[in-house]
């Protein structure tokens, strides 16, 4: 089932009003008339029913494939790639691909939101307007009329009364008559009169059979509701001129249909008397009850000619019927198959629009296995070979991406199915060194490198995928490098070379083997500062990344002649350095990103306080490290000043307040007092005050501002990027728990959590209901980390401890405060238990220095 919007139910229901006015000119006289007002039914409820029911035989799926094929070619503008860089002929690059002329920058355009307000609320105005008057033309119709009906008065005669006795209907039907020449009509759904006009003439029971017949099969069949439906439907789609000619129509079927049955009960022998009956009456319309039925001269000639017309229904006619009923209603009444959604990344760290993050999922486009590598690259390099993507996807690949949505396992399918094609398929294919690439990987047992050399780019891309992703199914089961080797040779082929330089168990790596493993990581740490500092070269920044020693460390940076201890990003709310402590040349400087219009443009470096404000922070960590200490915090400690701004936020009834109002006056006081809330989040973070608090005022500052902070940080990113707020959390690390014996540590557990939870309606939960239930649950946390025995914690798992913790979070949540699922990706737990292996040293230590002596 999906949802239709009005432009794709007037479409779809438009088309299936042209085909049965197309099968109506062919087989009107052919097939029975109920046949056409099942397929009028079928139309308005098309209409109607926001619900489309997919069918592969649908015309909109039928239509769709070469549609998504023609998009394929005009969307490439909104299919994010890499750019090709340039080729080289080497003695190894036999064949490199062309380099495409460089696109020029795609000029910017409004922002589609800008186009939302502006165009959907004046087609909406439209569209209610129109609404409103075609409704409000039927009502002021139907008032009238009732005004008019109110003269007629009740039939007394013993030929109508017996006619009547005879057709009994579960409703009660009236006959009355007013002082108007106009022909029989019905009006009513519930409570149905018939209304004759003044000159009938009672005495001609033939003529007034025909007329209450014709009238009776009218209230039988409801004909007046399918008016009314019908009525809905154009006034609904009233800018859409089909839906009319369906009105219509629609009503000259009713009629056709009516007489057709009137026939057929009164016998196909007085089908001349019945028409005559209707050239006599000489009827005139009304131009009242545009939602009653009348035994009228509407499309006299069309009904005179339907009636001389019929013959006895053949079993033929009436299979063809319900073959054509049911073609069509599956051919135009359906919609089209959905799609499999294509995957769709993931970013937890970086700023990206829904815009942004659309153009990075459109580097996945459907079919891209079936085309040649040539082909793929091809492609992919001269339709984005543009400045704006190329920022874009350079950003993409400084941000950290996470494939899991933790409430969602089709969306953490799809993303990883993203990850992994950006990854092995995308950026191989299409970066600089195509033709021969190094791949890392590894498993619980074991670890290697394996190389694709292309040899052939006619080869499909669909193949080059499959030797990849076979050749780590079977090294998973491999136990050694021949093994190895021999599965390379035996997986290449005349298009792909593997070879795997490298392989080793973990438990076969001896000290002296784990080169090869810091000399990858270091390849990898040079690959990492490639892409985090690529948008701060073309601003003039330098920098080399020189790491002989394999530990990762070796990044230095130079700005306008200065080396660059480090880069602050504001607007991607990042700070880039190698380390925080000291150890640059004298005169370095930190350096701070310029913004112009949410654009990249420079860099500056920073003001003598800024300056001042770092060189604190880096002097504390360098001393911290040096006497065996970690980094310390980032900003200084907040002052009294600070603390009394922020708890005057804390009111006598701020735990009675909802949380869209507190947050509200914490963002504001955020704003106004930026490095005072940057001071206090330090305090908190690192739980180190510099001035005294009660335990009241802590509990404020560490647990109502630090969540509803969280909360704001969410809203404020949603309203940037434009989507969904997240739901917001809170983590920890609690403190190892260890086991010491001889001054060693013989076993030690250590936990850490990243919990989120869900907040119904911010205008509705209170502050004191949020905050009840995040401490109790952080308090159960607590409780069960210091109470456990030490025994009893080495015996536990990781997957033990998340459903303890799925079990705290059903009992601390409320009906609108809820707590987001724990699965693994929430809950790190370590343990380790050498204690007998202490003892066994321990033991022969003093047997030794016994026998020694």
């Amino acid at each position: 089932m999906k949802l239709l919007s009005l432009i794709e139910m007037t479409v779809s229901g438009g088309a299936l009003i042209l085909a049965v006015m197309l099968v109506r000119v062919l087989v009107l006289d052919k097939l029975p008339k109920r046949a056409f007002l099942v397929l009028w039914a079928l139309a308005a409820a098309r209409l109607l029913v926001p619900v489309g029911v997919p069918s592969a035989l649908s015309v909109w799926t039928l239509a769709e494939e070469p549609l998504r094929q023609e998009a394929v070619e005009i969307l490439p503008r909104e299919n994010l790639v890499w750019t090709k860089p340039n080729a080289v002929v080497t003695p190894e690059d036999p064949d490199p691909a062309p380099v495409p002329p460089a696109l020029p920058a795609v000029p910017d355009a409004q922002p589609p939101v800008e186009t939302e307000k502006l165009d959907f609320p004046v087609w909406t105005a439209v569209w209610l307007t129109g609404l409103c008057l075609c409704a409000g033309f039927y009502l002021l119709t139907y008032l009238r009329c009732r005004r008019a009906f109110r003269e007629a008065v009740p039939v007394e005669d013993e030929a109508v009364d017996r006619y009547l006795a005879e057709r009994p209907l579960r409703r009660q039907v009236q006959v009355r008559q007013w002082g108007r020449e106009t022909g029989p009509m019905t009006y009513g759904i519930l409570r149905p009169v018939i209304l004759l006009p003044k000159n009938t003439d009672w005495s001609d029971t033939e003529r007034l059979r025909y007329v209450l017949e014709h009238e009776l099969v009218h209230i039988r069949r409801l004909d007046g509701l399918t008016k009314l439906v019908l009525a809905a439907a154009a006034c609904v789609h009233w800018f859409n001129p089909l839906s009319w000619a369906m009105l219509a129509l629609a009503g000259r079927d009713i009629e056709l249909s009516c007489d057709e049955a009137v026939v057929r009960r009164c016998g196909l022998d007085r089908r001349s008397a019945y028409a005559m009956t209707l050239i006599d009456l000489e009827e005139q319309k009304s131009g009242l009850g545009p939602f009653a039925s009348a035994f009228s001269r509407n499309n006299m000639e069309e009904r005179i000619r339907s009636i001389m017309k019929l013959k006895k229904t053949s079993l033929l006619a009436v299979v063809l019927a319900v073959a054509l009923v049911c073609a069509l209603g599956t051919v135009f009444a359906t919609s089209a198959i959905e799609k499999s959604a294509p995957p769709r990344p993931r970013v937890v760290e970086g700023s990206f629009t829904d815009a942004e993050l659309d153009r990075l999922a459109g580097l996945w486009f459907e079919g891209y296995g079936n085309l040649t590598i040539a082909e793929y690259q091809e492609k992919m390099w001269q339709e984005r070979d543009n400045p704006e993507d190329m920022e874009l996807i350079e950003r993409y690949g400084m941000s950290r991406v996470d494939a899991v949505y933790p409430d969602s396992p089709e969306e953490t399918k799809r993303a990883s199915a993203f990850d992994d094609y950006m990854q092995y398929v995308y950026e191989p294919l299409t970066s600089e060194l195509w033709q021969r690439r190094n791949f890392p990987d590894a498993n619980t047992e074991a670890y290697w490198t394996y190389t694709l050399t292309i040899l052939d780019r006619d080869m499909r891309v669909a193949s080059y995928e499959a030797i990849r992703m076979r050749l780590k199914e079977l090294l998973a089961d491999t136990t050694s490098k021949e093994q190895a080797d021999a599965i390379a040779a035996g997986v290449s082929n005349d298009s792909l070379k593997v070879e795997i330089p490298f392989y080793a168990r973990f438990e076969d790596v001896e000290p002296s083997e784990d080169k090869e493993l810091y000399t990858q990581s270091s390849n990898e740490s040079a690959a990492d500062w490639d892409r985090l500092l690529a948008p701060y070269v073309p601003l003039g920044l330098t920098y080399t990344y020189d790491d002989p020693d394999h530990d990762g460390n070796g990044l230095t940076m130079w700005f306008e002649g200065k080396e660059v201890r480090g880069i602050f990003d504001e607007k991607e709310g990042v700070w880039i350095s190698e380390h925080i402590g000291n150890g640059f040349s004298d005169g370095a400087v930190e350096l701070y990103t310029v913004y112009t219009g949410g654009t990249l443009t420079g860099l500056r470096p920073a003001t003598p306080e800024e300056q001042a404000e770092y060189d604190e922070i880096r002097d504390r960590n360098t001393a911290s490290l040096q006497n065996g200490g970690e980094e310390e915090r980032e900003f200084l400690n907040a002052t009294r000043a600070d603390y009394d701004g922020i708890l005057a936020l804390r009111t006598a009834d701020y735990a009675g307040q909802s949380l869209a109002d507190f947050n509200q006056r914490l963002l504001d006081w955020g704003n106004e007092n930026g490095d005072a809330w940057d001071r206090i989040n330090c305090d908190v973070i690192w739980d180190d005050y510099a001035v005294e608090l009660t335990e009241e005022e802590k509990a404020f500052v560490s647990l109502t501002c630090r969540l509803s902070g969280t909360e704001n940080g969410q809203k404020v990113r949603a309203l940037y990027t434009g989507g969904e707020a997240a739901d917001p959390g809170f983590s920890a690390k609690l403190p190892m728990l260890q086991h010491v014996e001889d001054s060693v540590t013989t076993a030690w557990c250590d936990l850490y959590y990243d919990l989120t939870y869900h907040v119904s309606d911010p205008a509705v939960v209170t502050v004191g209901e949020r905050d009840r239930c995040v401490a109790a649950m952080e308090q159960a946390i607590s409780d069960f980390w210091w109470a456990t025995p030490m025994d009893e914690l080495l015996g536990m798992t990781e997957e033990d401890i998340v459903v303890r913790f799925n079990a705290w979070a059903a009992d601390c949540g409320t009906d609108h405060v809820s707590f987001c699922h724990v699965t693994g990706d929430h809950v790190h737990y370590e343990c380790a238990d050498e204690r007998g292996y202490h003892d066994e040293v321990h033991h022969a230590e003093e047997h030794h220095s016994g026998h020694h002596s």
